[in-house]
C-alpha cells in the first residue's frame, strides 16, 4: 500500500475563502502534527492561488483590501520555527505584497526578521521590493537594508573564536563553515549593480548599503567595481570629490586580474583609486604587490594606464623605480 503524502490536503483547501482557510490551519496547527515545512507549502500554495501576479492589479482597488488582508493572515499562520519551513524566496514574496498594499507595521517587521536569519538563500530578483510614496528612488533600498542589518546582527551573535582567527600580520583571516557571509556578499553586490541603475538613487544611500556587510563577506572586489562602474556611468554628474568618494569603496588589491585589466581601462574611474586605511595605489601598483608574474602584468598595464589615462612617462617611472626598490629580497 503506497504511503500518502503529508501534504495531501494542501490543494483541497485552496478554495476555501480567507476566513475558513484561517480556521482550518490554525486547527491544522494546533494538533502539532504537522512539520514547519508542510505547513509553509500551503501558506504558499494559497498565496500563489489568491494573490495577483502583477504589481498594478495588486495594488488596484479592486484586490488592495482583499490582498491585504490575505498577507496578514498568512503572516500571522507562518510556521513557529523562525523560518525554517518557508523559503527566503516565499517571505520576501510576502514582504513585498505587504509593503504595497499597507500592512500592518509589526507584521511586516515579522518577515524582516525572518528573511534576516536565512538571507543568504535569497536572490537579487527577491530583494528588487518597489518603492513607495515618498521615497523617489525605483527600490525600497531602506527596507532591503534593515533586512541585511538583521542577518550581520544574526551572524555576528553566532560568530566565535572560531570564525574568525588572526594571522602573524594581524588581519582577519575567513575560515571555512562560513559560507552563509560570501553568499550574502555576492547577493549585496549584485543588489548594489542593480540599484545602480537608478538615477535617483544618491550616492549617500549606494555607499551604505555598500558598506553594510562584514569585509569577510567580500573577499573579491569584482562584484562591487562592476557596481560601481554602473553607478558612474548613470550619474555623470558626480563631482570629482564624489567619484573619489564612490571608487575608495573597492580595494584594488582584491580585483581579479580579468577586473584589473577593465579598470585600467576604465575612463569613468579617477587616475588612483583610493583604499582606505591602504593610501593611495595606482591600479597597476595592486598588482604589482601581488608579486610574481603579476608584476610582468602590471608592467603591461603601466602601457595601457599611459594610453587611457594620460599617465606623463616621469610619473610611471617614479613608479617603477619604488617597484624595483621594493622587489629587492
Amino acid at each position: 500500500m503506497e504511503k500518502v503524502p503529508r501534504d495531501w490536503w494542501v490543494e483541497d483547501i485552496c478554495e476555501l475563502d480567507i476566513y475558513l482557510y484561517k480556521r482550518v490551519m490554525i486547527a491544522v496547527k494546533s494538533k502539532g502534527r504537522m512539520d514547519g515545512a508542510v505547513i509553509g507549502e500551503a501558506l504558499k500554495t494559497y498565496a500563489l492561488r489568491w494573490l495577483p501576479d502583477s504589481v498594478d492589479a495588486l495594488v488596484s482597488d479592486d484586490h488592495a483590501l482583499r490582498s491585504k488582508s490575505l498577507v496578514e493572515t498568512i503572516i500571522c499562520l507562518l510556521p513557529s520555527d523562525k523560518g525554517v519551513g518557508c523559503s527566503c524566496s516565499f517571505l520576501l514574496k510576502l514582504l513585498k505584497v505587504s509593503t504595497l498594499v499597507g500592512a500592518d507595521e509589526s507584521l511586516r517587521e515579522v518577515l524582516v526578521n525572518r528573511i534576516g536569519l536565512k538571507l543568504d538563500e535569497a536572490r537579487v530578483v527577491d530583494l528588487l521590493i518597489p518603492a513607495r510614496s515618498p521615497q523617489i528612488t525605483i527600490y525600497d533600498v531602506e527596507l532591503v537594508q534593515s533586512i541585511v542589518n538583521r542577518f550581520v546582527m544574526h551572524e555576528k551573535s553566532n560568530w566565535n573564536s572560531d570564525v574568525v582567527q588572526k594571522n602573524e600580520k594581524g588581519t582577519d583571516k575567513l575560515i571555512l563553515g562560513h559560507g552563509s557571509l560570501l553568499s550574502v556578499g555576492r547577493l549585496i553586490d549584485g543588489y548594489l549593480a542593480e540599484i545602480a541603475h537608478d538615477p535617483n538613487l544618491n550616492l549617500c544611500s549606494f555607499i551604505d548599503m555598500s558598506q553594510l556587510i562584514p569585509e569577510l563577506a567580500r573577499p573579491i572586489h569584482d562584484g562591487l567595481y562592476k557596481a560601481i562602474d554602473i553607478y558612474l556611468k548613470e550619474h555623470p554628474s558626480l563631482t570629482k570629490a564624489e567619484r573619489k568618494r564612490l571608487c575608495g569603496l573597492m580595494d584594488v588589491k582584491k580585483l581579479t586580474m580579468e577586473a584589473s585589466m577593465d579598470a585600467a581601462q576604465n575612463e569613468q574611474l579617477p587616475l588612483r583609486v583610493v583604499c582606505p586605511g591602504r593610501g593611495e595605489y595606482l591600479i597597476s601598483y595592486g598588482l604589482w604587490a601581488r608579486g610574481g608574474m603579476e608584476r610582468i602584468r602590471a608592467l603591461r598595464l603601466l602601457g595601457v594606464l599611459r594610453a587611457q589615462l594620460s599617465i606623463v612617462p616621469g610619473d610611471s617611472k617614479s613608479v617603477s623605480s619604488r617597484h624595483r626598490r621594493h622587489s629587492i629580497s
